[in-house]
């Protein structure tokens, strides 16, 4: 039997062991353990094996990390999580504050979906998909994609049945790679933007999880409104960043935000064939 939201205000009083008042609606049971929602650590401390023991993972069993918070917002959207302080327990002057969320997305074939939040402290925002599955008091994670921010950040995942769909932000480099075009070897950071703060845009993707070794399907690119196109990061060559801007600008301003793969074959092609020679 669940807690009552006033049990587990009681119990978080004394202890860092509830980490939501309140279960979101329709809260998997499998997802839960000791009448609580599983804590997000759980989700992130599984290395090497992807498999985590639920009676040694979290903020419960860790003297280093304090909950101090959460983001209400995120919590009535369906999240589950925390901020939190962590402080070295052999030198409580270093110290950091990070977060940690995860929400359930769907589930299939006896696994679970899992987005989750991820922030240590440092300048990075880790966001994640993960596949779950449980037997008895061990977790299995295993990650579908991830990344930080504009390097494979992951955002707006839903999941219909068997087919998850989400979308990846991407740099002015990903463009290459996303298409297989980069004949004249350029480079990231050196020739075309590609850092974490550099987005560019967002790729969808499909994935059917009835089959477990299916990949990811690329269904389209969409370039931000809000992306200058103007102006090159000064971290790059300005003539083949400043030349893929205007190709992404006069498509932009011509009304066409949006590209298939066909599409953006073409584009990149045309940008090789322009702006690198």
């Amino acid at each position: 039997m669940r807690l009552q939201p006033i049990l587990c205000l009681m119990i978080t009083m004394m202890s860092s062991a509830c980490v939501s008042e309140t279960l979101p609606n329709n809260f998997p049971e499998a997802l839960t353990y000791h009448d609580k929602p599983i804590d997000p650590l759980c989700f992130t401390e599984n290395e090497p094996s992807n498999n985590q023991s639920l009676d040694k993972c979290g903020a419960q069993f860790s003297s280093e990390l304090e909950i101090i918070d959460k983001d209400q917002k995120l919590i009535d959207s369906g999240y589950i999580g925390y901020e939190y302080n962590w402080s070295d327990k052999t030198d409580p002057a270093i110290q950091s504050r990070g977060y940690s969320y995860y929400k359930v997305i769907g589930y299939f074939n006896h696994r679970y979906t899992v987005y989750a939040l991820n922030n240590g402290g440092g300048t990075g925002h880790f966001t994640s998909l993960n596949l779950v599955t449980r037997k008895n008091d061990t977790l299995h994670v295993a990650p579908i994609v991830m990344g930080d921010r504009c390097n494979g950040g992951v955002s707006s995942p839903s999941q219909k049945n068997h087919t998850l769909s989400f979308s990846i932000h991407i740099t002015a480099y990903d463009l290459l790679t996303l298409t297989q075009q980069n004949p004249n070897h350029l480079r990231a950071y050196d020739d075309l933007d590609a850092c974490a703060s550099c987005c560019i845009g967002v790729a969808t993707y499909d994935l059917n999880l009835v089959n477990k070794k299916e990949k990811m399907k690329l269904v389209s690119v969409t370039f931000d409104k809000g992306i200058d196109l103007t102006l090159a990061n000064n971290n790059t060559n300005d003539n083949h960043q400043s030349c893929l801007n205007q190709l992404i600008g006069a498509s932009i301003k011509s009304g066409k935000r949006s590209f298939s793969p066909k599409e953006l074959n073409s584009l990149i092609n045309k940008f090789n064939h322009l702006c690198t020679q």
